[in-house]
């Protein structure tokens, strides 16, 4: 992908019932991060699509838009526990 048409405008994300998520695209070398203007809802499902505004490296616009759906998990608020450590509490020479 050309990683200067993958934007706000080649990018969509949409929520439950089509409305549309905020957010801002933002691309690293050859990876593109979307960044959404509030948190994600847990449970709820999401739809990206990348539009053929994207182009690849040849400037070639995508053949057909690209979608997928994901659905965000519940937070896990369980306190995290120590199970194990190495080298155990008060040991001494430890190399």
């Amino acid at each position: 992908m050309n990683p200067a048409t993958l934007t706000n405008s080649s990018f969509t994300l949409t929520g439950p019932n089509g409305a549309p998520v905020a957010g801002t695209v933002t691309t690293f070398g050859r990876s593109a991060v979307f960044d959404p203007a509030t948190n994600l809802v847990p449970g709820d499902t999401y739809v990206a699509e990348i539009t053929t505004g994207a182009q690849g490296n040849t400037n070639n616009a995508l053949a057909a838009p690209f979608v997928w759906t994901f659905t965000v998990e519940p937070l896990d608020n369980t306190a995290p526990t120590v199970t194990l450590t190495d080298p155990t509490p008060g040991e001494d020479g430890v190399a």
